[in-house]
């Protein structure tokens, strides 16, 4: 959750608002390319089948799906590039039987990641 955003205000054309947040000027970055960075959790939780999460892709960046057990093992990845840009929701584990337990989803998004914990139930 965002609780406060500050700006002071620089105005910059649209193409400088979608440069990679490393190559941006300082004010620079747009919000929406800032928002659209996050990954969240849909659906019940805890899941049975398996946790679905919504994440966005912007045109003409790869992106990848991730699941992690407590271990920090990864036990499932999905390419996302075939999706192609928009918000999508994807279930992660998707194909298999997932232990109960606490797992990590992370998504990553050319030099980004973002994670969140998600909770399998039997």
């Amino acid at each position: 959750m965002i609780d406060v955003i500050v700006s002071d205000h620089d105005p910059q054309d649209v193409e400088t608002k979608r440069l990679p947040f490393a190559e941006a000027a300082p004010g620079a970055i747009g919000l929406e390319t800032m928002l659209t960075a996050g990954l969240r959790l849909v659906g019940a939780q805890p899941s049975v089948r398996g946790p679905e999460v919504e994440c966005a892709i912007p045109p003409g960046t790869a992106a990848r799906l991730e699941l992690f057990d407590l271990l920090g093992r990864r036990v499932w990845s999905r390419d996302l590039g075939a999706l192609g840009a928009g918000t999508h929701r994807v279930r992660a584990g998707e194909g298999l039987a997932l232990a109960p337990g606490m797992y990590a989803v992370r998504f990553v998004r050319g030099e980004q990641s973002s994670t969140v914990r998600a909770i399998v139930v039997r």
